[in-house]
């Protein structure tokens, strides 16, 4: 297991409130768990939150590219044999607060996410369409998204990216065909539909 945060996701995977990012007690514990553990195995010193504020730390620049790194690197079906693997993926994204930071992960994962149906919801829906809507990486996943829910109709998948879309699902034709299908059987798509318009 040569990713580190693999390791360290392996040996803490416990689950988070649901408000990844908004949870204090959630992002101490990754602090705890994941950042400062990332800091020691390079040779640098723990932060210690009792002399900066999480919200000072979290501004910091340094450990992000750490972080990112391991990100970058992430074996993703091991990743996904874990409980909670969700959680520490938003988790991480969200820590990592920067735009280009979070691309270079997007893109390594492209050709190594073995088209899973899960992984690419979370990708889809929590990290590129908060951010990255309109970048190459985001057009990326968002193509590679349709091919999968077209090939699939899965029906979380299909909703992910109406959400995503928005009014923007109007240029894929033979995807809002597939939305308006599913409609019939998922009000939680019909909902998507409406609300965004499409």
């Amino acid at each position: 297991m040569s990713n580190y945060f693999l390791k360290l996701a392996t040996e803490n995977d416990f689950s988070y409130c649901g408000e990844a990012g908004y949870c204090m007690k959630c992002l101490y514990r990754f602090h705890r768990d994941f950042i400062n553990p990332i800091e020691l195995a390079r040779g640098e010193p723990p932060t210690d939150l009792m002399n900066v504020s999480l919200h000072e730390f979290l501004r910091l620049r340094g450990w992000r590219e750490h972080l990112a790194d391991e990100m970058v690197t992430l074996p993703i079906s091991d990743f996904l044999k874990l409980h909670y693997w969700e959680g520490h993926l938003r988790m991480a994204f969200f820590c990592l607060r920067d735009r280009d930071l979070q691309a270079q992960a997007l893109e390594s994962w492209l050709p190594s996410f073995g088209d899973d149906i899960r992984f690419t919801d979370v990708v889809v829906f929590y990290l590129v369409k908060p951010s990255h809507v309109g970048t190459p990486v985001g057009d990326a996943w968002i193509q590679k998204a349709i091919a999968l829910a077209e090939q699939t109709k899965d029906p979380s998948l299909v909703e992910s990216l109406v959400w995503t879309l928005g009014r923007s699902a109007s240029n894929h034709p033979a995807f809002v065909s597939l939305a308006k299908e599913l409609s019939q059987y998922s009000p939680s798509i019909t909902k998507a539909l409406n609300e965004t318009a499409t």
